[in-house]
């Protein structure tokens, strides 16, 4: 399987993590928060490579505090909800 988030609107691929699933599974998975402040809408792909019709589409939002130190680092909280077969 591979873990993927991404921004649809932007057309961007943030991360992306061959991962192996048993009955559950915890992954964590890295990315650069956008570089913009305020509320973004993401998506969490759990892909298939060798089963068709198995994939998930998690709706994802973050919300990215403004930059307080001027270094174009702010901080984000995020959380997901929903899913959908694709």
């Amino acid at each position: 399987y591979w873990l993927v988030i991404g921004d649809p609107k932007e057309n961007m691929l943030l991360s992306i993590k061959k991962v192996s699933l048993a009955k559950q599974a915890r992954f964590a998975l890295e990315f650069d928060a956008p570089k913009s402040a305020g509320d973004h809408e993401l998506k969490l792909y759990l892909m298939c490579d060798s089963v068709q019709g198995v994939d998930q589409v998690v709706d994802v939002h973050l919300h990215v505090e403004p930059s307080v130190g001027g270094d174009g680092a702010g901080s984000s909280s995020e959380s997901g909800s929903g899913s959908d077969s694709e």
